[in-house]
């Protein structure tokens, strides 16, 4: 696993392309790159950068929302496998704030083969890493479909990596065991949704750890301002 730190400016989407690219020409061209964000507009920003660089974007790389991602390569094809549960398809609709009320609109929506999309990470977890109430049989068959993804996989690139919750953290994780590559790109002091997730690898993976000291944005008064209170890494 590597791991990107870069401030706000620092050119974070076009450093991701460039590392889709070298992770591309250094890959199995039968395996797929997958190059993972959380907005629809940061997948935008990161295709221009491809098609810039490619003209047409390559097959073998595929640029996504990360929910997206999970759906796809976990969750449809595995999900039944595993828990005799198949979904038609997801929701997007607006739950209550209220925990008790949201959860029973969720189940609602699962008693009609309908996976709400903020519980996506979840599921996908379940299939990768382990559900409570796991057997025997569940454990051997995730070990297979572990293994069926990595055939395939030639990699995955992380942008904004800051908004990784809890459960994406442990796929993560388990990928990053079964020797997939792993490219996060991120700042951990722009995680507002506070999962601190990022940080948590940074702590956990140290010596995989890359900070990009670059500015592109702020003016030289700023930096000067904010080099003197932060750590040498993060000048």
């Amino acid at each position: 696993m590597q791991i990107f730190i870069a401030g706000a400016g620092a050119g974070k989407t076009t450093a991701m392309a460039d590392t889709i690219v070298e992770l591309r020409e250094k890959t199995d061209k039968n395996k797929y790159i997958f190059c993972l964000a959380f907005t629809n507009n940061a997948v935008s920003c990161i295709e221009q950068k491809l098609q810039k660089h490619y003209g047409n974007i390559p097959s073998s790389i595929i640029v996504s929302i990360i929910h997206s991602f999970l759906y796809r390569e976990f969750i449809k094809p595995y999900y039944y496998l595993l828990f005799e549960k198949h979904y038609e398809r997801i929701s997007i609709a607006t739950l209550p704030q209220i925990s008790s009320y949201k959860n029973a609109k969720i189940s609602r929506l699962e008693d009609s083969r309908i996976l709400h999309q903020t519980v996506i990470p979840e599921r996908a977890k379940w299939i990768v890493v382990k559900k409570s109430s796991d057997r025997k049989l569940e454990k051997d068959k995730r070990k297979i479909i572990k293994s069926v993804f990595k055939e395939y996989c030639g990699g995955i690139c992380i942008d904004e990596a800051q908004d990784i919750d809890p459960n994406m953290q442990l796929i993560i994780e388990i990928l990053n065991e079964i020797g997939i590559p792993l490219m996060l790109m991120g700042d951990p002091k722009q995680d507002l949704k506070g999962y601190k997730c990022l940080k948590n690898l940074i702590e956990k993976y140290e010596d995989s750890v890359k900070y990009i000291g670059i500015c592109h944005r702020c003016p030289q008064r700023h930096l000067v301002l904010s080099n003197s209170i932060v750590n040498i890494q993060e000048q």
